[in-house]
């Protein structure tokens, strides 16, 4: 099956080799590429926020001179944000959680950490991934394409929840974050969002991939070959099980 995958680091070089590898075979989607037979095009990249994966994966889809026959969307976490350089559109820094990466100056790094401190909500962020994602597989489901979704860090647990329980979630959040979305009508908002997205196969749903870790690679940091089996495993499960005509 002709194959497109995009995520994160869990899905690039994983913590082997540099950013932008995809060679190393143990990596749970090369595991899973030589188990069921899967020609795989991986445009995965360290880093990558959700926002950049569903870019790239819509970007894929519309350029490519191939028809996909499985697309695999490895989202991972809210709070990363992606900015290129007006002279250089290949050029760019994130915000990662707590870090900035490739500022590079002191001025650019105040710059974005201004960014990071005034103007990384979450939830706006959510909200917009939501929102791509819900028209990616309102495309592909016409194309006919199957999509299977993999919760790398948590994302799609939390769109679960707000499935769910959005008063819940709106109740968590402390007295700040509250007053400044005014009510809970923002979250019921969410919630219809989140109910438009189809969770039937999600590897991770319950534990994102971080949370089923056990071992580490080579940067001390990523998933291991242990837990990247695991992964393959799991992956390989869902697919079959959505591709029973194809394999």
């Amino acid at each position: 099956m002709n194959t497109l995958l995009c995520g994160c680091s869990l899905s690039d070089y994983c913590g082997w080799n540099i950013v932008g590898d995809h060679s190393d075979v143990r990596t749970w989607y090369n595991i899973t590429a030589n188990a069921i037979g899967l020609q795989l095009t991986n445009v995965s990249y360290g880093g990558h926020s959700n926002r950049e994966i569903l870019h790239k994966i819509n970007k894929t889809l519309v350029l490519s001179p191939e028809r996909f026959d499985l697309v695999m969307v490895q989202m991972s976490s809210t709070n990363r944000q992606w900015f290129f350089r007006e002279e250089n559109f290949l050029d760019y820094c994130i915000i990662n959680g707590g870090s900035i990466s490739n500022a590079r100056d002191r001025q650019e790094q105040s710059a974005l950490e201004t960014i990071q401190l005034k103007f990384s909500n979450r939830l706006i962020e959510l909200e917009k991934d939501m929102v791509s994602l819900i028209m990616l597989q309102n495309y592909l489901e016409v194309q006919r394409t199957p999509i299977v979704l993999i919760d790398g860090m948590g994302t799609l647990k939390y769109i679960n929840r707000l499935r769910q329980s959005p008063d819940k979630v709106f109740a968590k959040l402390d007295p700040v974050c509250q007053a400044e979305f005014g009510a809970p009508e923002y979250f019921a908002q969410l919630s219809i969002l989140a109910n438009q997205i189809n969770l039937n196969n999600v590897v991770g749903l319950n534990k994102s991939f971080i949370e089923q870790q056990v071992d580490f690679a080579d940067d001390r940091m990523h998933p291991g070959e242990v837990s990247n089996q695991l992964y393959a495993d799991l992956v390989c499960k869902t697919i079959v099980n959505i591709t029973k005509d194809k394999i």
